[in-house]
């Protein structure tokens, strides 16, 4: 396999723990009847969790990013991307600000395969790291996000926290057939005699921050997709966007029961503004 940078002190003090227990039991770690489990098995590997503040900002991670799996040439059709971007807690709230996320999973079988996340410091960034390293420990996949029991308080979360949409979203690429793909992918693709892009944004946000990538589109807000749905040209590709992605799940899951065949534009403008940043 392709190596990868860690951070050191976690792995180092279970390697340490595993040394120690050769030392004093007498064996290699290796699962001998009789020993309790934590003793037994040994060094289980690192995921790779890491955590790090600039400034205001703090950014965690655990697993392989994208990147990592674009440098190994890593088949895109073994993975899928799929980006949120959720307040820390309800907006009605004081203080609410967002969260970024990325969750790579298997396309196969759901297996998680790595996330990353950004947000303000204060809002509890390192914590879904924390809650999606320990979901790969134990082996859930990442539709399995959905049902996992977080804390909820509007002070600091809402009922569905930002793993738990990330896991629903999941489960509708697997078990519905739902497409996705990212901006960047979009845009290295994207042909305008060939591909529709459907913006399901409000027309003030369309006059307001201008359309994805400049690529040509078909703006129809969301309250009015069923009504004006025979606008939809079907013989093309059908990619949907929005400004966050959560309104493009919506419509694509909406045409998706109508018996289209759309492609979700993960992320949304929000991640193509963070890929131009990006450069």
């Amino acid at each position: 396999g392709k190596r990868w940078a860690v951070a050191l002190a976690g792995p180092a003090n279970r390697q340490g723990r595993v040394a120690a227990t050769a030392i004093a039991l007498g064996h290699g770690g290796e699962g001998e009847p009789g020993q309790p489990t934590g003793l037994a098995q040994g060094y289980r590997g690192t995921l790779g969790a890491a955590v790090v503040r600039a400034f205001d900002v703090v950014v965690a991670s655990v697993g392989v990013s994208e990147r990592f799996l674009e440098r190994s040439h890593a088949d895109e059709g073994e993975y899928v991307v799929l980006c949120g971007h959720h307040n820390q807690h309800p907006g009605y709230m004081p203080g609410a600000s967002k969260l970024h996320t990325k969750l790579i999973m298997a396309s196969g079988d759901g297996r998680i395969l790595g996330f990353q996340v950004a947000g303000a410091e204060g809002a509890a960034v390192e914590k879904r790291a924390d809650v999606v390293a320990t979901a790969m420990l134990a082996g859930l996949s990442a539709p399995e996000l959905a049902d996992v029991e977080l804390t909820y308080c509007p002070l600091v979360n809402g009922p569905r926290d930002p793993v738990n949409m990330l896991g629903m979203m999941a489960s509708n690429v697997l078990e519905l057939g739902l497409r996705v793909i990212t901006p960047k992918r979009l845009l290295q693709r994207f042909s305008s005699a060939k591909c529709t892009l459907l913006d399901v944004r409000s027309l003030a946000e369309v006059e307001r921050t201008g359309r994805l990538g400049g690529l040509q589109t078909l703006h129809i807000p969301l309250p009015e997709l069923r009504e004006r749905l025979h606008q939809v040209p079907t013989a093309k590709d059908l990619f949907v966007s929005c400004q966050s992605g959560q309104r493009a799940y919506i419509a694509a899951c909406m045409l998706k029961h109508m018996g289209l065949e759309p492609t979700l534009v993960t992320g949304s403008f929000l991640s193509y503004e963070m890929l131009s940043r990006d450069g």
